[in-house]
């Protein structure tokens, strides 16, 4: 009985049930993310699209300047940058395009993983800078490619 109990604390403390958990607000309406590669495998100088869509309510905003330049696609090259954000209704479509070729021998590539920063709508006019509000990120999972 006495290592029933010892047990039962360790499952209990491991699975942090008596220590308070933090609680990140989360958007009240969902944001969808879809990635699309034009090609499925890719040779030598090949020159590809990977565009990264997401959908989500007008309750906030993403953070689009500069991100080219923080953008890092190792080991492609960025040929090409476009980004698209089209108001429609309720929500607002985010469209991120990124023209990319690899110089480098064919096998299993991978696009590393993006973070997409964004903040409640209004509230970067309402502070004095973008440093007074923190942000939330939507991480866009890397791809593989061959």
């Amino acid at each position: 009985m006495r290592y029933g109990w010892i047990l039962f604390f360790c499952l209990f403390f491991s699975l942090g049930w008596a220590a308070p958990q933090s609680v990140e607000e989360e958007p009240s309406s969902p944001i969808d993310l879809v990635t699309l590669l034009s090609k499925t495998a890719i040779y030598v100088g090949d020159v590809f699209e990977y565009r990264i869509s997401v959908r989500h309510s007008n309750e906030f905003s993403f953070v689009t300047q500069e991100f080219e330049e923080r953008l890092v696609v190792r080991p492609f090259e960025l040929v090409d940058f476009q980004i698209d954000q089209k108001v429609v209704g309720e929500e607002t479509l985010l469209d991120l395009v990124l023209t990319l070729v690899s110089y480098e021998s064919p096998g299993v590539k991978e696009i590393p993983s993006l973070n997409l920063f964004y903040y409640p709508s209004g509230s970067l006019s309402q502070a004095g800078t973008q440093q007074d509000i923190p942000a939330r990120v939507l991480r866009v999972p890397s791809q593989r490619i061959q």
